[in-house]
């Protein structure tokens, strides 16, 4: 390539000089129609002096002061204007991000493809206000409320955009975490299936729980029931005046917790087993101000609980009437039931015979023998059989059977022993009678020196001396 000669250089800078010379007149005449209020010299911005200046001067210090981001774009999103607080907010100097395109200083993200659709509207509408996402030029999130405003010169033509941009990201963090914890704490009452309540106690004013319509089929936002006393009205008559003076007791002796079991009728009109855990809360002067607990659905429980009892009943009844002593142990040994007939067999009281009381009626020289008999089987989990003196209730000894089987559950897992005392004393002492007829007998015909044979009619012999 040839050298640029003299000529050609300078007819290159006339063409350059001849460039500056216009841009400047259109600057000027700009200037002479009012058209623009500040003129940027390379990287600096500067405030024209005119009829304006007063205003313009005024406007940029208060934007300057601004806690929230400011920032000003033309129409083809070249930035003409950042404040100290967008410098900061997307660490970038204004002098670096003046003149470029906006998506250098941050890229935009939508939370809901319908605000993309609505920002879109702005040319018509001329302001948009809502929340995005900012994504930094160092990567790092932002969440944003912004009021972006349309510009218009004097002709009200548009000539770029205003925004005035809040970081809430941290209340943006804040909210998510409580909506995540709400949301955990949702599913943990529903996991146990209790209704929490927030009792406000001065205002009666109760919040409780979406499980409320699972217990009394009523949502905890219907009308009318958001007080303490509105629950109050549907316990059981029963129930209700012993409940309420629980909760007055604890708050009268500024206990720290309550806990009730009680009837409440549900919205189909049958009555629900509750139990009622609450923690109450006292202000500086002492005063009960706020209580909050749980309410959990005891229904199934107290139904088992009465079936059982009614099934105790029955063989309480059977066996305090029953021609035996009966008794039932835990797996430790410790005996839990004496039917009737043993306290009057024996003259002991529950007091005195439940637990391992029941040994003492034992005869001394048997005791121990009973009590290893006993511990033994129960460690095997086998049957249990032994005979011993028990001391009746005038202080004399009967013979007695005692017998038990051990009982399981339905896991095959020990349960204990349920067992009876049988009074032998007759059968023993016709045994002892018997003995001693025989033995009498012996001695009489061994004192007969002929041979004696004592035969049956059918042929059988039944005794024979020597």
């Amino acid at each position: 390539m040839s050298r640029e000669t003299k000529a050609e250089q300078g007819r290159r800078e006339m063409v350059g000089l001849q460039a500056r010379l216009e841009e400047a007149e259109e600057t000027l005449r700009a200037l002479r129609n009012g058209e623009l209020d500040a003129v940027i010299v390379g990287e600096q911005v500067y405030l024209l002096e005119s009829a304006e200046s007063a205003s313009n001067r005024l406007r940029g210090d208060a934007l300057a002061l601004v806690h929230d981001a400011v920032i000003v774009v033309d129409n083809e999103e070249r930035v003409t204007y950042l404040n100290l607080a967008a410098e900061q907010q997307y660490s970038i100097m204004a002098t670096e991000a003046l003149g470029r395109k906006l998506s250098e200083v941050y890229q935009p993200r939508w939370l809901r493809p319908e605000d993309e659709a609505t920002f879109a509207a702005l040319a018509e509408q001329g302001y948009w206000r809502g929340e995005n996402i900012h994504l930094k030029r160092n990567g790092e999130t932002l969440y944003v409320e912004s009021s972006v405003n349309l510009l218009r010169d004097h002709k009200g033509a548009p000539m770029g955009r205003l925004a005035i941009i809040r970081d809430i990201t941290e209340r943006h963090q804040a909210e998510q975490a409580l909506r995540q914890s709400e949301e955990r704490f949702a599913l943990a009452t529903q996991a146990v299936g209790a209704v929490i309540y927030d009792w406000q106690i001065i205002p009666d004013r109760i919040e409780r729980s979406r499980e409320l319509s699972n217990l009394l089929g009523f949502a905890p936002d219907e009308p009318g029931i958001a007080t303490n006393a509105w629950y109050l009205t549907r316990l059981h008559p029963e129930d209700a005046v012993r409940t309420q003076q629980i909760i007055a007791d604890a708050i009268a002796n500024h206990a720290p917790r309550f806990e009730d079991e009680y009837r409440v009728r549900h919205k189909d009109g049958r009555y629900v087993w509750v139990r009622d855990s609450g923690v109450l809360l006292y202000d500086d002067q002492g005063t009960a101000v706020r209580s909050v607990g749980s309410i959990r659905n005891i229904d199934l429980r107290k139904t088992v609980e009465e079936t059982l009892r009614e099934s105790e009943d029955r063989f309480r009844n059977m066996a305090d009437h029953a021609p035996v002593m009966v008794w039932v142990t835990e797996a430790d040994g410790t005996c839990t039931y004496l039917s009737q007939s043993w306290y009057e067999f024996t003259g002991q009281t529950p007091e005195t015979s439940l637990g391992f009381g029941w040994l003492d009626a034992t005869h001394p020289d048997d005791k121990a023998f009973a009590e290893q008999a006993f511990f033994t089987a129960n460690e095997k989990r086998a049957l249990f059989r032994v005979e011993y003196r028990l001391r009746r209730q005038d202080g004399t000894y009967a013979w007695a059977i005692d017998s038990a089987q051990p009982r399981f559950d339905a896991q095959d897992v020990f349960l204990g022993y349920i067992g009876s005392v049988i009074d032998i004393t007759e059968r023993k002492q016709a045994e002892e009678n018997l003995k001693y007829q025989t033995t009498l007998l012996e001695a009489l015909t061994e004192s007969i020196l002929d041979g004696i044979l004592i035969v049956s009619i059918d042929g059988r012999m039944l005794y024979s001396n020597q």
